[in-house]
């Protein structure tokens, strides 16, 4: 901004003294980059953030668990939909809400083909008449960088409250071979929730390099928060999708690390390293070890697992046998093989698994076009000069969370969780506001 307006004034004392007028479109786009978020998108936000992704309401109380608290969110969004006179509909013409878009198709399609077709009907108009116009009311509510500051700071609130509900003792240890594994009462599993908690972590780090000084103490508290719950939930899942990540944050620390917190970065990483519990060292060993891991050898094993899932894939390699009909697809190969007493009617404990049994090729096709252009923000940072701090480090942010969660859904069935919906959103705002700067920026 202020080498724009030196050059305004030499220009204007080249010219004799008048001021040479600055383009509508770059005031706009300047408009839109500073863009003040009302307490109606706040308060709105964080609903979606802390409740439909976080779900923190369930870790609070049994009864709070299997109150309905996500449809009074969706009027909400019905309302904005019908009553908002200024939408940015932009957002939809993206690769990523495309995705999300075709996704939604595929489960649409994949219903009359159900193993049990209540179930997949019931999921599916929920999604359709609860979940989506959440989605599409967030998108249509940002209208710059304010918005999209104000997600990365729910994001990083979310890290800490899971943090704090888990502390407070609100979680639940599960024993197992190689010891006690953390979860959230009513929330998600040990694995998914060390997924939702990697995948706002990139969020934490932006909120710490471009935020106020009081927020950057709540992001200090953010990125502690990843590490305490990543080493009491003792996910190998989790464990690799923050490797990604601070691999990838190696490439893009420009726009997400201040140069001091960049020179504390390998302290930070000893330090967790030795800190880190028995539990997580112990599976995280087994990763260099895996041929003696229940994994491979069980019947109950993921890589048995993905071979039947392959099986239930090629029997409906269209359509799927149906949203959420994995597990009975399970069931149903286990009496079709005589494994009646006993056999595990697994999940398929990976997304990309899961997507193409449940909903075919279609289904695939719609995850891989939301995450994948959302992925490929971090290089359009790396090669693209000239880009407004805050933008460029959102991108990056929004990139490495699609890394972490293209790696960590590679072991979850994730493909139906609601992080991965709001992260198209934050693809498809961030997409558009990128491109905007850098055109503003080539007219200069």
């Amino acid at each position: 901004m202020t080498t724009l307006i030196a050059e305004e004034r030499l220009i204007a004392r080249a010219g004799g003294g008048r001021m040479t007028p600055r383009p509508a479109s770059r005031r706009s786009t300047r408009a839109i980059v500073a863009s003040n978020p009302s307490m109606q998108f706040r308060i709105f936000s964080a609903a979606v953030i802390l409740v439909v992704v976080g779900r923190l309401h369930d870790a609070v109380s049994p009864v709070t668990g299997v109150l309905p608290i996500v449809k009074p969110i969706a009027l909400w969004a019905y309302l904005q939909l019908l009553l908002s006179t200024s939408k940015q509909t932009k957002g939809t013409q993206t690769w990523s809400w495309k995705g999300l878009l075709i996704f939604v198709f595929a489960m649409a399609l994949s219903v009359p083909f159900a193993i049990v077709r209540s179930s997949a009907l019931e999921f599916f108009l929920t999604y359709l008449f609860v979940n989506l116009p959440i989605y599409f009311a967030l998108l249509y509510s940002i209208r710059g960088i304010g918005e999209l500051e104000w997600i990365a700071k729910c994001m990083t609130m979310l890290c800490v409250f899971s943090a704090i509900l888990l502390k407070a003792g609100l979680g639940q240890s599960v024993e197992e071979m190689l010891g006690a594994r953390a979860f959230l009462l009513g929330m998600y599993d040990s694995n998914e929730l060390a997924l939702l908690i990697v995948t706002a972590a990139p969020f934490c780090l932006w909120v710490l390099r471009w935020s106020s000084v009081a927020w950057r103490v709540v992001a200090i508290g953010g990125v502690l928060s990843v590490g305490y719950i990543l080493n009491a939930s003792a996910s190998r899942g989790g464990f690799l999708a923050i490797v990604a990540v601070a691999i990838g944050l190696a490439f893009l620390r420009r726009p997400l690390l201040h140069r001091s917190t960049a020179i504390l970065a390998i302290p930070l990483l000893v330090a967790a390293s030795l800190l880190a519990s028995e539990t997580l060292k112990g599976r995280v060993q087994t990763l260099f070890a895996i041929e003696q891991d229940y994994n491979v050898s069980a019947e109950s094993g993921r890589l048995a697992v993905w071979r039947r899932g392959v099986d239930h894939f090629l029997s409906r390699p269209l359509t799927g046998v149906g949203v959420v009909q994995y597990e009975n697809a399970e069931g149903r190969w286990g009496e079709q093989n005589g494994r009646v007493r006993g056999f595990k009617w697994s999940a398929a404990h990976n997304m990309y698994l899961q997507s193409a049994a449940e909903m075919g090729l279609v289904g695939l096709t719609g995850l891989l076009l939301i995450l994948i252009p959302g992925a490929s923000l971090g290089w359009m940072v790396v090669s693209t000069r000239g880009q407004n701090g805050k933008v460029a480090g959102f991108a990056a942010a929004t990139g490495l969370a699609c890394v972490a969660y293209l790696i960590g859904g590679t072991f979850l069935s994730a493909a139906l969780m609601p992080m991965l919906p709001v992260l198209a959103v934050c693809i498809s705002s961030i997409l558009l506001l990128f491109r905007q700067v850098q055109h503003t920026h080539a007219n200069r």
